[in-house]
């Protein structure tokens, strides 16, 4: 990106190439059923971003949304989608995104607030 552009500038151009993958992945979720949490590589790495770094989701998953990436200013994690048959060959398991972030609430690796500010990004409503 242009080292002109503000913080601001740059996580608006984040969030509208964000909004398109997301309607492009959903567009193909019959073929690509398969969501892949990617962290960002940077010395200093989130710690949220890190509960869902490689995580598999379903791409039809209804709350897929709540951990689609920006989720805060600053991100450059990415979802990428894969086929059944990729998916197959990892040997992957597939996490359901409510039940992920429920369990991340009980054992206290993330607090509501967190979900919350996720959420602010969610790609539907760009």
């Amino acid at each position: 990106m242009d080292k002109n552009l503000t913080e601001e500038d740059r996580q608006i151009i984040r969030v509208a190439n964000s909004k398109e993958r997301y309607a492009r992945q959903q567009d193909a979720k019959d073929y690509l059923k398969f969501s892949i949490y990617h962290q960002q590589e940077r010395q200093n790495k989130n710690r949220l971003h890190s509960l869902f770094d490689g995580k598999v989701f379903r791409t039809d998953d209804p709350y897929i949304y709540a951990v689609y990436p920006p989720n805060c200013m600053g991100c450059n994690c990415v979802i990428t989608t894969i086929s059944e048959r990729k998916f197959k060959n990892m040997n992957g398991v597939v996490l359901d995104v409510k039940e992920y972030l429920l369990s991340l609430l009980k054992s206290g690796d993330i607090t509501i607030e967190e979900i919350k500010e996720m959420e602010k990004f969610d790609p539907r409503k760009y």
